[in-house]
């Protein structure tokens, strides 16, 4: 699933590198969102409507954010601060998310809650926050572990190593 803004980049030549620091954060929450989703329909799980509407409207949120930059850049090259990732972001979020199960699972914590995964693992609730939808098989895979919800609405999640 390709993105319009990924679409605008391409078409303008433009690096995230080159874009304010503000349209590199948004960038990045929306490939994490579209990778979590990605996930779930590569698993056969459903995605809620609103999960997608949330992918849809921050495409839409950076597009804007793109336009504005290239009308703003041809008007004045040097209005906008041009900061570079520290690192590749794109696989940051998923390694966290891979070394807060591996800790857990380390720790003999295999069935949380939602309170027990905000307290000791905040990538892996906000994700699962940002993702949950009522009546539907919930969850995280990396390539070492899977959080699954133990059953719809449950709001429990089992940890397993794959």
């Amino acid at each position: 699933m390709k993105l319009a803004f990924e679409k605008l980049l391409e078409n303008n030549n433009l690096e995230v590198s080159e874009l304010p620091k503000i349209t590199q954060v948004e960038i990045r929450e929306a490939n994490s969102l579209k990778g979590l989703i990605s996930s779930k329909q590569n698993i056969g799980q459903n995605v809620s409507s609103e999960t997608l509407q949330k992918l849809e409207d921050k495409d839409n949120s950076i597009c804007d954010d793109i336009l504005d930059y290239i009308d703003a850049d041809e008007d004045d090259s040097d209005d906008f601060e041009n900061d570079s990732p520290d690192e590749d972001e794109d696989d940051s979020d998923g390694i966290t998310i891979d070394q807060e199960l591996h800790n857990l699972y380390k720790s003999g914590m295999t069935t949380l809650d939602f309170n027990d995964i905000r307290n000791n693992a905040p990538a892996i609730y906000e994700c699962l926050f940002d993702t949950y939808g009522q009546d539907e098989e919930n969850g995280i895979n990396t390539s070492n572990y899977s959080i699954i919800e133990t059953s719809p609405n449950s709001e429990t999640f089992n940890i397993k190593k794959r």
